[in-house]
């Protein structure tokens, strides 16, 4: 009987081994199993939440309402789920999101409209959270209508003196969607609109100047021309501070490398002057006036400055001394700064001494001195004169002349005769003799 009990007995703890502790161990392996699954998936899904990776932005449209600029920078579709914004009255809008919320990876940018007119008198902060149960704030934070975020510099370089230069910048659309942005030009006081345009006359060569706009997270579309060239249009997504450069070209003061040569193409010397002038019975002329024309072409590459112009006088075949005669003053004028597209007459008062039959002389201008702006190469040499202009001088001369005999003209008495304090009787020749000093002579000068 011992035997069959110790036999009894390990069939007995068999027994209890298979039902109670293998089906023990088994539970126990699979509620280990379930728990490193669960450890496993929440892993996942922390690491899921921190790969998450969207880049957020508030902003406005010209007619001022918020919009949420959503752009999935990660690997990982994110689902938004709720939105909130606050204003700075202590207002609060929340959206719980149901239809088009799922943002994919790599995403471009969404434009999200919320239905928030903003004013200008209250700044906003706005959040958005994820099904994942991560919270992003907009990087614009507190957005004000009034003071946009970011800027854009638009920089133009080596403009051409003279010209006109201009800068447009208006608010498009995203992907054809609605117009998102809005413009502020730095200084000028005004509030948001959907364009804004600058323009700007350079004065100097290759100047370069750099403008600013403020501007609303958005897209814009930027066009920069000038007199002869516009840029083609450009289409910027500003999330942030931009800046852009444009360049016309340097332009050498003197490109052929002779500055002679090319500021003789621009510059213009004329003078204006009587054709004829007019002396007294003495031989000498009142003050006359002659003007001396200088123009600066607007393709001059360079400004002059001490420019100094001369009027002479030229001596006729006629009489090689009659320049002697001549007298002109100012000798010389300097013109302190002389720029492209000015023109500018001279005063040079001329007084003249004629013999007792005219003449005739010649005026001629010519650069004498003058220094280029932005070469610094002086012009003394470059021989720059005007055309020839040539004046003729008469002289009233006074001259005796029978103006009626008495043995022909019974009407020719010496008393008719003497009523003319200009004449005389001659009474053995019964001759009416005056003197007149209003007849004048003159030279022409020969044709050229």
């Amino acid at each position: 009987m011992r035997g069959v009990s110790s036999v009894l007995g390990a069939v007995i703890l068999a027994a209890i081994v298979f039902t109670v502790l293998i089906p023990l161990l088994i539970f126990l392996q699979n509620t280990t199993t379930l728990y490193h699954l669960q450890v496993l998936e929440r892993n996942r899904a922390e690491i899921e939440r921190f790969q998450e990776n969207l880049e957020i932005h508030a902003t406005v449209s010209p007619d001022k309402n918020l919009y949420l600029l959503v752009r999935n920078k990660g690997s990982l579709a994110a689902n938004l789920t709720s939105i909130y914004v606050a204003d700075s009255a202590g207002g609060l809008t929340i959206w719980n999101l149901t239809e088009n919320s799922v943002i994919s990876p790599l995403s471009p940018i969404i434009p999200i409209k919320l239905d928030v007119k903003a004013e200008e008198d209250k700044s906003y902060t706005i959040h958005a959270a994820t099904e994942r149960g991560k919270s992003y704030a907009a990087a614009e934070k507190p957005l004000n209508l009034t003071d946009p975020p970011y800027l854009l510099q638009v920089s133009l370089l080596d403009m051409s003196y003279g010209e006109n230069y201009g800068i447009r910048v208006e608010v498009t659309g995203i992907n054809g969607g609605d117009k998102i942005g809005c413009i502020r030009i730095e200084g000028s006081g005004s509030t948001c609109n959907a364009e804004a345009e600058v323009q700007y006359r350079s004065e100097r060569w290759n100047d370069n100047q750099t403008f600013v706009f403020k501007v609303m997270p958005g897209a814009y579309e930027l066009t920069v021309w000038n007199q002869s060239y516009t840029y083609p249009k450009q289409t910027l997504i500003i999330l942030g501070n931009e800046a852009k450069i444009y360049r016309f070209g340097h332009t050498p003061p003197c490109p052929s490398g002779d500055c002679c040569i090319d500021m003789g193409k621009s510059l213009r010397i004329n003078i204006t002057a009587p054709e004829v002038i007019m002396a007294g019975s003495n031989g000498t002329t009142p003050i006359l006036k002659a003007y001396v024309i200088i123009e600066l072409a607007p393709s001059a590459r360079e400004a002059v400055k001490n420019l100094k112009v001369k009027l002479d006088c030229t001596d006729p075949m006629s009489r090689n001394d009659m320049c002697s005669d001549v007298s002109i003053e100012p000798s010389e004028i300097t013109v302190d700064h002389l720029k492209p597209r000015q023109t500018i007459a001279l005063r040079f008062n001329i007084t003249v001494n004629l013999g007792p039959y005219g003449d005739y002389f010649s005026l001629i201008a010519s650069i004498v001195g003058g220094t280029g702006v932005r070469s610094g190469f002086s012009y003394v040499s470059c021989n720059y004169m005007s055309e020839k202009v040539s004046v003729t001088g008469c002289r009233l001369t006074t001259i005796k002349y029978i103006n009626c005999t008495g043995w022909l003209d019974p009407n020719c008495k010496k008393s008719t005769c003497e009523s003319n304090p200009d004449c005389e009787w001659v009474g053995i020749l019964r001759l009416c003799i005056c003197t007149s000093n209003v007849i004048p002579r003159c030279k022409i000068p020969p044709s050229s």
